[in-house]
């Protein structure tokens, strides 16, 4: 049987890696050079968010790979994990 969403298996989408987030004024901004540190709202360690269309799709960490950086996915949104338990 055919998944609901097969048409879509072929769509490419870019996926997003949040580090974090800090707000600024925009004088401040336009005021950076390089060498300034800007403090994010996670403490060093935290796994970042990764993100595709706007939507979360869980949590992941930097890990080495052959090719360089890549990404492991350590958690997923708790509402996704319901989702994918076998229905009784």
């Amino acid at each position: 049987m055919r998944s609901r969403f097969s048409r879509f298996e072929t769509v490419l989408l870019t996926v997003t890696v949040v580090v974090g987030r800090t707000r600024l004024t925009f004088k401040r901004l336009s005021e950076l050079k390089p060498g300034v540190v800007l403090p994010l709202d996670r403490a060093v360690g935290t796994p970042f968010e990764l993100t595709a269309a706007g939507r979360r799709l869980g949590e992941v960490e930097p890990v080495a790979s052959d090719t360089g950086i890549a990404l492991k996915l350590v958690a997923r949104p708790e509402k996704e994990k319901a989702n994918d338990e076998p229905t009784r």
